[in-house]
């Protein structure tokens, strides 16, 4: 419920539609209730079996009866008044709308990005290039090589999976590459997972923490010149000759793993 006005739950509907391929026929919806407004219990009823009825085909889906009554004190958090003071500029932002789901939007930014064609597998990028200071699977890989092609992606998945050695090793790819890197999050522990794996690789010079705000010009001048004086001291690595130890053998077992799969006549 927005204000006084019952409505489906649009991020319940951006859901079943990206992650099962629901497709919400409305229309099917204004016919059950002709004035399109939902406030009579017969009309939250029709509601519940069209939503059934869209989502058919996920497995274990059902609508059960029940009343939740919350407050959300949202508003208050610090990220939520900076969105609210930038709606014009959210609302006219077309990476916004179609991560809102707005298909107009999303076909744009596909217009505007390189495609799949144009991304590097993790075999595809010379060594000399590639910038990864922790371990990375072919997935993390991939969607780390999408980014640096120039893509928009939203990357997701469960506790573990290393979202946040992804962000580090995307972090240190692009800073490697000359770029400056904004990191914001919700909560403090999610920053604290990724600067403490930059930490962790002697790249914590790299990090401007403003999480928590600097408490004075002087602390702010001192955190510039330890990352100043770090990047003159750091030396330049010379590693020629194990970057083409490692080319090497990464084309051996690719040709081994060619002449294991591909297809032969008889």
């Amino acid at each position: 419920m927005v204000g006084e006005t019952m409505e489906v739950n649009p991020t319940l509907e951006h859901v079943l539609k990206v992650d099962f391929g629901c497709e919400f026929d409305h229309a099917a919806l204004m016919r059950r209730i002709p004035d399109g407004m939902i406030d009579e219990p017969w009309e939250l009823e029709e509601t519940y079996e069209w939503i059934r009825e869209q989502a058919r085909q996920v497995p274990g889906f059902r609508v059960d009866r029940r009343l939740v009554l919350a407050n959300f004190a949202y508003g208050k958090l610090a990220m939520v008044t900076d969105l609210d003071g930038a709606l014009d500029e959210l609302v006219a932002h077309e990476l916004i709308a179609a991560l809102a789901g707005d298909e107009r939007a999303r076909a744009a930014i596909r217009a505007q990005v390189p495609g799949p064609e144009a991304i590097p597998g993790p075999d595809q990028v010379p060594l000399a290039d590639e910038f990864l200071v922790l371990d990375a699977d072919a997935s993390q890989n991939y969607a780390i090589n999408a980014v640096l092609a120039g893509q928009s992606l939203i990357i997701k998945g469960p506790p573990g999976t290393g979202k946040s050695q992804t962000i580090a090793n995307l972090i240190a790819s692009l800073i490697a590459r000359g770029k400056k890197v904004l990191f914001v999050a919700e909560k403090r522990a999610a920053i604290d997972a990724v600067t403490k794996r930059l930490r962790q690789q002697n790249l914590g010079e790299l990090v401007l923490d403003l999480h928590g705000g600097v408490s004075s010009r002087r602390a702010f001048a001192q955190m510039i010149g330890q990352a100043l004086d770090a990047s003159r001291a750091a030396p330049r690595p010379d590693n020629g000759a194990e970057l083409q130890r490692v080319e090497r053998r990464r084309e051996q077992l690719n040709a081994y793993v060619h002449a294991l799969h591909d297809r032969r006549a008889p």
